[in-house]
């Protein structure tokens, strides 16, 4: 099925869901237009009993406290170092 690397597609009672398949379009989702992309309540619900809402399941409001929390507690240079070798490796393909 040829796509832009985003299918959109009917789950369990008619709910609406994105699959996205395209790096380019993942970084679109998570990166630039995060807030545009809600995820689905279930998720939020089984995933935060297991791991608690933090930046990755937190929406809104809330993740934009969890950002500044740890932009301000000097997150950002631990998490780019483990981030920018493996974009340098993914470059390179």
């Amino acid at each position: 099925m040829p796509n832009d690397g985003v299918l959109h597609y009917r789950w369990l009672f008619n709910e609406p869901r994105i699959l996205v398949t395209n790096p380019k379009a993942i970084g679109e989702v998570l990166v630039h237009r995060n807030y545009e992309f809600v995820k689905p309540s279930r998720l939020r619900k089984g995933l935060g009993r297991l791991l608690g809402v933090g930046i990755l399941l937190a929406e809104g409001d809330e993740h934009k406290v969890c950002v500044h929390e740890m932009q301000s507690n000097g997150m950002d240079a631990d998490l780019y170092a483990i981030v920018a070798p493996t974009e340098a490796a993914n470059a390179c393909l």
